[in-house]
Parts: structure tokens; C-alpha cells; sequence
């Protein structure tokens, strides 16, 4: 009998652990997505290259428009889980006669903090675990 309350109290306390490890919000990863494109691979392209060049330089491309099939658009953004903030850097290419004739790039990078915010910081800030901790700490 004593093995089945002590089985009954492991899983109890494996439960609760468990269900308080999900409780923390303060970790946020960060999240890069799209086309890393460094300056070496920018500074390959030349006008006048084909496609099969190109795409073999930078890879192929995230965006390709089917409305403009001579635009190739390579994006990068990166969401610091912390700051909440996105940084994003594109590089545009223009082929006529599949052959590259123009190359543009936001060499500032657009940055945009708190994007798409859904709580305010205030709803974000404390957790689960530290609203319990400061209503017993109000009641002494």
C-alpha cells in the first residue's frame, strides 16, 4: 500500500513540474527566415550574367513573382526574440533575355519593432509562477 501513495505522489509531482515549466514566457527565440545573402556574394554578381550564374551565386531565390518573371527577390529577416524587433535586408535582381540587368539592394535594412504585438508589456511581463508570488507576498 505504501508503494502505490508513493506512486500516486511521483506522478502528482511530475503533474504539477510539468505543468509549471510551461508557465515561463520570458524565453523568445529568435527567428531568422529567407535568404542569407553576405557582401562576398553580392560582390559576385556582375550584369550581364545568366540565371544559371545567379542562382548558383546566391542560390535560388524566395520570391519569384509570376507576374514579373525577370524580378528575382532575395529576402532576409531576422526577429530577436528579446527586443521583439525585425530586421529585414533585400536584394532585388533583374534579368532581360536572361541576362542580369539591374541589382538592387536595401543596404540600410528596414527594422520595425514590435511586430505583429498581440499583449501589451504589461500582460507579457510577468508569468504565471510570479503573479502567484507577489499575491502571497500582498497577503503578509
Amino acid at each position: 500500500m505504501m508503494s502505490g501513495c508513493r506512486l500516486v505522489l511521483w506522478l502528482f509531482a511530475a503533474l504539477v513540474f510539468g505543468t509549471l515549466t510551461g508557465c515561463y514566457p520570458e524565453y523568445r527565440m529568435d527567428v531568422e527566415q529567407g535568404n542569407v545573402v553576405t557582401p562576398e556574394q553580392r560582390a559576385q554578381l556582375q550584369l550581364g550574367m545568366g540565371r544559371r550564374e545567379a542562382r548558383f551565386v546566391l542560390g535560388s531565390p524566395l520570391v519569384k513573382d509570376p507576374f514579373h518573371a525577370g524580378r528575382w527577390d532575395y529576402v532576409y529577416s531576422l526577429r530577436d526574440g528579446a527586443t521583439d524587433t525585425v530586421d529585414q535586408q533585400r536584394l532585388s535582381l533583374f534579368f532581360e533575355n536572361d541576362f542580369l540587368v539591374d541589382i538592387r539592394h536595401d543596404s540600410s535594412g528596414t527594422t520595425t519593432e514590435k511586430l505583429n504585438s498581440k499583449a501589451s508589456n504589461e500582460a507579457v511581463s510577468d508569468g504565471f509562477l510570479q503573479r502567484l508570488w507577489n499575491q502571497f507576498r500582498a497577503a503578509d
